[in-house]
């Protein structure tokens, strides 16, 4: 928008100066030449020094872009994760509002990734990144954590609304096929919620009470000790043979 409104403004007293020098070749008077040929250096000055910060203003806009991005997923990172909590907080500390954030953990993906190798486990990544964003509403912020875990914040959602929320993603993820080395393969995907304020007002806090309830998630659906050990043996399953022992990897851990 002020884009436009320059280029009128510099279209307008470029045309004048060239209106001033057509005048000025017939009175041929110094102060006709002088004012058209200041009036046109202006102009040209303003317009390099615009083109100039547009410029130099889409090279910033790149740079905290990609300082803020996952490179491979393409979510946003750890950093601006932890700057959109910080600015969630201080939002609540003003009106009270709320927000929630769940943690999501793609279960046993340390061991598949092991079985086909880190290129097919980064695809599956960036599958199951790219499932959630397009999920995710706008005025939601999804981010990659560390390792398979991903985090998505929902300002002003209480625990119910957000308990709701990781239900419909974990099985449209579960639901979805991925293909590694032409097998189908099927996510198991573990959550966890927890709400500012009721879980702490500080991001250490939240994340660590978001990864208890991860954790009892993990418990509710695992195998007996027996059916765990029978699973051992083999890691990761085709989508069509159920069973994945549920382990954790830690942030940072492939």
């Amino acid at each position: 928008m002020r884009s436009m409104a320059f280029i009128k403004k510099w279209i307008i007293f470029s045309a004048l100066g060239a209106l001033l020098m057509l005048v000025a070749r017939y009175t041929v008077t110094d102060a006709f030449l002088a004012t058209a040929g200041l009036i046109c250096y202006i102009a040209l000055v303003g317009y390099i020094w615009h083109r100039t910060h547009l410029s130099f203003q889409k090279k910033l806009d790149q740079l905290y872009a990609e300082s803020h991005e996952d490179q491979l997923t393409g979510v946003k990172n750890r950093r601006y994760l932890f700057e959109r909590m910080q600015e969630l907080m201080a939002r609540h500390a003003r009106s009270g509002e709320k927000f929630a954030l769940v943690l999501f953990d793609l279960d046993n993906f340390k061991n598949c990734n092991d079985q086909f190798g880190h290129p097919a486990g980064d695809r599956v990544l960036q599958e199951a990144a790219k499932l959630l964003q397009r999920s995710t509403r706008e005025q939601e912020t999804l981010a990659r954590y560390g390792g398979d875990e991903f985090v998505l914040l929902l300002p002003g959602s209480g625990f119910q609304e957000a308990q709701e929320t990781a239900k419909r993603l974990r099985q449209e993820l579960e639901q979805s096929s991925f293909t590694i080395n032409g097998q189908q393969l099927a996510l198991q995907v573990s959550s966890g919620v927890a709400v500012c304020p009721d879980d702490g007002l500080e991001i250490e806090d939240l994340l660590n009470a978001a990864d208890r309830n991860l954790y009892r998630d993990k418990r509710k659906y695992a195998f007996p000790a027996a059916e765990e050990k029978d699973h051992s043996e083999t890691p990761c399953r085709p989508k069509e043979k159920n069973g994945l022992r549920r382990t954790r990897n830690r942030p940072g851990e492939r």
